[in-house]
C-alpha cells in the first residue's frame, strides 16, 4: 500500500473515484486540481490500491477535522 504524505492532494476515496472514473483526464484533473499526469497513476494503479493503508478509521479523523 502506499502510504499518505503531509502535502498530498487526494484523499484514498478520491483515488479509488478517479480509477472507476471514465470521465476525460482532464477533467478529473481540473477538478481535484492535480495534473493530468496524477489521474492517469491513480487509474493505471486501480480501485484496489487506492485503499487508505491506516483504515477507514483515520478516513473519518480527516473528516471530523
Amino acid at each position: 500500500m502506499h502510504a499518505i504524505h503531509p502535502n498530498a492532494r487526494t484523499t484514498p476515496a478520491v483515488r479509488a473515484e478517479i480509477a472507476r472514473s471514465s470521465e476525460l483526464t482532464g477533467v478529473l484533473a481540473r477538478r481535484y486540481g492535480v495534473s493530468t499526469e496524477t489521474i492517469r497513476k491513480w487509474r493505471k494503479r486501480g480501485p484496489a490500491d487506492c485503499q487508505d493503508p491506516l483504515g477507514s478509521t483515520s478516513q473519518a479523523a480527516l473528516e471530523s477535522q
